[in-house]
């Protein structure tokens, strides 16, 4: 067998492939939309437009319920229930959606002095409702049939960005901007589900809510939705403190550091997506493979993630004010220290699948309710003496505690701890690419 049909012939190397062909397309219009909008836009209309997307993430676990990772474990489990599995999922997902948008609207209520953002953030949260749908998404994976789902992401992606920047260049309106990316979130979730039908005949066979389908999928994720809500606080917080402790213009310097920083933080994580159902196999049927892969992974994940960093942190001076302009040099300082939050990011990633294998959701609210507090008490002190510079230095210190010295805390994390401890060893990587 040649080379070109080995690749072929791997289901890791190929959905890898269609993954990295969908976030280097997404992430790249994404990421050029930003710089339109950054250089239309006002400092203060940039920064509140951020403020306000950073709002309805915010809310995301409790829209999702936390049951993404869960999904894929039951259909490998239980093949013949996927259909029910999906349904009760969809369902459970869309009251929990629409009971917390209301939430979150009357608490942003209480808290904005612009009647005009409450306008534009029920816009965003009730758009929110088809996110549901994205439940249809895990089958894809599950079948390892990714490059549907790419294909669907990838034409939303570019026809809505193409949007945004028309709009930026003729007509920079916030209102504007913010119905764009309701109608694009609406229209990417809702494609979910059609492309599921399509592709599946048997979803013509509607089933119903199984309260025993929805008992088992909420026992496992509960603690997953508050490790899901800690994450995106110590992950969103800064945002949110800069808008109420500084300025709108310091959000708009901030988001543009960490704008860059997370298009490295997804790399991680598609890999991590890719490899699931066979990390989950070899657990269930090669123990001793599944340990070797987790050291290997560990490793590759933690000096891939340094070399971004040094590369990002020596090229950041002339990166940003080539692409965003003089308006934003002080964003420079603020990437060169967020960055180094890749390299714990990148452990994250692998560490929190590999605690859904290990049924040990209660850690991983611990580490992240960890991670979420040292990040609000460190903003809340830093923010007001060093603004955007404090919440950087404040996020890398909350990702380490919840990414890394927390393992130390509970027996049956300590071995992940030293697994980690030993990923810098770099002859792991070798190993990897020996064993294929």
């Amino acid at each position: 067998m040649n080379l070109i049909a080995k690749y072929k012939s791997n289901r890791i190397v190929n959905n890898t492939f269609w993954l990295l062909i969908d976030k280097f397309i997404t992430l790249g219009a994404g990421f050029v939309t930003t710089i339109i909008l950054a250089r239309h836009f006002s400092l203060q209309a940039f920064g509140e437009y951020n403020y306000l997307l950073t709002y309805v993430v915010l809310w995301g676990p409790l829209f999702s319920l936390g049951i993404a990772r869960i999904l894929l474990r039951e259909f490998s489990n239980k093949p013949d229930k996927i259909g029910v599995f999906l349904t009760t999922a969809c369902q459970a997902r869309f009251y929990a959606t629409l009971f917390f948008s209301i939430i979150a609207l009357a608490i942003f209520i209480r808290i904005t002095e612009q009647n005009y953002n409450v306008v534009l953030i029920a816009i965003l949260l009730f758009s929110q409702l088809t996110s549901s749908l994205e439940v249809y998404e895990f089958w894809f994976q599950y079948k390892s049939l990714n490059k549907h789902v790419v294909k669907l992401r990838i034409l939303v992606t570019l026809f809505f960005n193409i949007l945004k920047i028309c709009s930026a260049i003729f007509y920079p309106s916030i209102l504007w901007i913010v119905i764009i990316t309701a109608l694009e979130w609406v229209s990417l979730k809702s494609g979910y589900y059609f492309l599921y039908k399509y592709w599946n005949q048997k979803a013509q066979l509607l089933h119903h809510f199984d309260k025993g389908a929805f008992k088992n999928l909420f026992q496992q994720s509960k603690y997953l939705i508050f490790s899901g809500i800690a994450a995106i606080i110590y992950l969103k917080i800064d945002i949110l403190m800069l808008e109420h402790l500084a300025s709108s213009k310091e959000v708009a310097i901030y988001s543009v550091a960490a704008k860059i920083s997370e298009v490295w933080f997804v790399l991680p994580a598609i890999f991590v997506t890719v490899v699931s159902p066979e990390m989950l196999n070899w657990a269930k049927n090669n123990i001793e493979k599944y340990h070797r892969r987790t050291q290997e992974f560990f490793s590759l994940f933690f000096w891939g993630g340094l070399v971004a960093t040094l590369a990002t942190y020596f090229i950041a001076p002339y990166l940003i004010p080539f692409i965003f302009g003089d308006e934003y040099l002080l964003s420079v300082e603020i990437l060169q220290i967020h960055i180094w939050a890749l390299v714990f990011i990148s452990l994250r990633q692998l560490f929190s699948h590999i605690l859904v294998i290990m049924k040990f959701a209660q850690f991983s609210l611990f580490s992240q309710v960890s991670g979420a507090i040292v990040n609000i008490i460190l903003n809340y002190i830093l923010i007001p003496l060093y603004g955007g510079k404090g919440a950087a230095i404040a996020t890398i210190i909350s990702y380490a505690m919840s990414s890394y010295f927390c393992l130390i805390f509970s027996a049956k994390t300590r071995p992940i701890f030293f697994i980690m401890c030993k990923s810098i060893w770099p002859g792991y990587i070798y190993n990897l690419v020996r064993h294929k």
